[in-house]
């Protein structure tokens, strides 16, 4: 995991911490944090930000195919064209067939 840490003010510290992409829509993660302190304690802090996020990793999801469908097209949606986004509903339809849907 990459960390990063820039200095806010006097005595402030912004911690970020990069999470990985988004499995549904791809788009970068990260994780942030403000600390009031030294440099040597954003140090401290910005290392357990990193171990922890080493060790959340993506968590494997547990929905179903008709489930995760739903979820993707809520988060993608808005940048759809009004036309893709009736072709898209009509897929998605389709798709979540009842035979389908269930699988996880």
């Amino acid at each position: 995991m990459q960390g990063s840490m820039r200095q806010r003010g006097e005595g402030s510290w912004e911690l970020r911490v990069y999470l990985g992409r988004d499995p549904l829509t791809g788009q970068k993660r990260w994780t942030y944090k403000t600390l009031k302190g030294g440099k040597r304690e954003a140090q401290r802090a910005l290392a357990a930000m990193v171990a922890d996020a080493d060790g959340s990793g993506v968590a494997p999801s547990s929905g179903t195919v008709s489930e995760l469908l739903k979820r993707w097209f809520e988060n993608s949606s808005a940048d759809f064209s009004p036309s893709t986004v009736l072709q898209t509903t009509s897929s998605i339809r389709c798709t979540s067939c009842p035979g389908l849907a269930p699988i996880r």
